[in-house]
């Protein structure tokens, strides 16, 4: 009965003929079944940040937002319990949460690189600059190492690169790896790059996947000219002696 009147009520309110009453009974509604019968229906949760966001709206305090932030995650992960997608939502939980409030970025953290990881190619636009966004933050208050940065930086980028040459959603990935290149800016330093990817090379010198890594992002920072471009040139020419490497 619950979830017959709550759908009844959200198309009211999509269409914008809904009444105060009828959003109200929407909210009441779409809450019990959230906490009753939460296998129903995926739409329980398609339409979940919709109604929290209404809910968030209406908020007499912060304590209270912050209780329905905290549901609004508990939806999210309610979602992957009984429907699955675990890196397609928690992509979205990540963004959501984040955007609502912005202090818990330590917290969507794990979230957002768990969905890139899961997702690889597949994730979306939005959910990678997010998570880059929130990793150069995770650098400046000290919760993450530069090093950690510039390797995410390579995987974002790779995986926004990958997406503009299958033309797939290409504006948004545009937009993406502006604003991704934008964020990366301040730690793009030739002289900050060569000493993060130095000591990699020292650790790992005989791992051909580091060393085409290391090439990579020199060369598209414009830091070819420097005596670790050249060494780890040198290196992967010894390992892997093809056209590419020579």
């Amino acid at each position: 009965t619950n979830l017959s009147l709550y759908i009844e009520d959200y198309k009211l309110y999509k269409e914008g003929t809904g009444s105060e009453e009828s959003l109200e009974n929407m909210l009441r509604s779409w809450r019990w079944v959230f906490h009753n019968c939460p296998e129903a229906t995926e739409n329980i949760y398609v339409d979940g940040p919709t109604m929290i966001e209404l809910m968030i709206g209406r908020a007499g305090n912060e304590a209270e937002k912050a209780a329905l932030i905290d549901t609004l995650g508990m939806m999210y992960d309610q979602r992957i319990k009984y429907f699955g997608k675990e890196g397609f939502v928690l992509g979205r939980k990540g963004v959501d949460i984040y955007t609502k409030d912005p202090s818990r970025f330590d917290k969507v953290f794990p979230d957002l690189k768990r969905s890139v990881e899961l997702e690889g190619n597949e994730s979306s636009a939005a959910v990678l600059v997010y998570y880059f966004r929130i990793a150069a933050k995770m650098v400046q208050t000290g919760k993450l190492e530069s090093s950690e940065l510039v390797d995410i930086y390579d995987r974002v980028s790779t995986i926004v690169e990958n997406n503009l040459k299958t033309g797939k959603r290409s504006s948004s990935f545009e937009n993406a790896q502006r604003n991704v290149e934008l964020t990366f800016e301040p730690y793009a330093r030739c002289d900050d790059l060569v000493r993060i990817y130095q000591a990699k090379f020292d650790e790992s010198p005989d791992d051909p996947d580091l060393l085409r890594k290391i090439l990579s992002v020199l060369d598209k920072k414009g830091c070819a000219a420097s005596e670790l471009f050249f060494n780890v040139s040198v290196r992967l020419y010894e390992l892997e002696p093809n056209a590419e490497s020579a």
